[in-house]
C-alpha cells in the first residue's frame, strides 16, 4: 500500500515564532495534543474509523483562547448546523484519487453521495514530534479504496 507521509503544523512555526513562545506536544492514544507557550492550540486527533474516516487538526484554539473550529460532529454546540459531517476541524485531502472521494467521506454520509466510491485515510503512525521554537509533527498514513487496497 501507497503511504503518505504528513508534516503538520507549519502554522504552529510561525505562530510561535511570532509571538517567540515554545511549542510543546503530548501524545495520547487517539491524538497529539499541541501547546504553544503553555496553551493548547491543536490536537492531531486519529480517533479510527468507526469515529473519523481521516486524522484531522481539531480544534483549533486561537493565540486568545477562541476555539476557530466548528464542533460538529466531534463536539457539537447549541446553534451550530448539523451539516456536512466530514468537515471536522482542519485537514488535507482530495475529493477524486483515482475515482474514489475521500474529501467527502465520513460516518455518516448524506443520502445524494451514497453512491460515491469512498476512499478513507487510515492514520499510520507518528512518526516523530519536535517541538521548542517552533513546532514539527511528523505522520504517515495510507489512502485506501473500499476494498483496502492502496492508491
Amino acid at each position: 500500500m501507497k503511504k503518505i507521509i504528513c508534516f503538520c503544523l507549519g502554522l504552529v512555526g510561525f505562530t510561535s515564532f511570532a509571538q517567540n513562545l515554545p511549542v510543546t506536544f503530548k501524545s495520547s492514544k487517539t491524538s497529539v495534543d499541541v501547546e504553544v507557550g503553555g496553551k493548547p492550540f491543536t490536537s492531531y486527533f486519529f480517533p479510527g474509523q468507526g469515529v473519523l474516516k481521516k486524522a484531522v487538526l481539531f480544534p483549533l484554539i486561537s493565540a486568545k483562547g477562541t476555539t476557530i473550529t466548528r464542533g460538529y460532529p466531534m463536539a457539537p454546540r447549541a446553534g451550530e448546523r448539523i451539516d456536512h459531517p466530514h468537515h471536522v476541524g482542519m485537514w488535507l485531502n482530495y475529493e477524486d484519487v483515482n475515482g474514489y472521494d475521500y474529501w467527502n467521506n465520513s460516518t455518516n454520509i448524506i443520502a445524494s453521495l451514497q453512491s460515491h466510491k469512498m476512499g478513507t485515510i487510515f492514520h499510520d503512525a507518528i512518526l516523530s514530534s519536535k517541538g521548542g521554537k517552533k513546532g514539527e509533527l511528523s505522520t504517515t498514513a495510507t489512502w485506501v479504496d473500499e476494498s483496502g487496497k492502496g492508491q
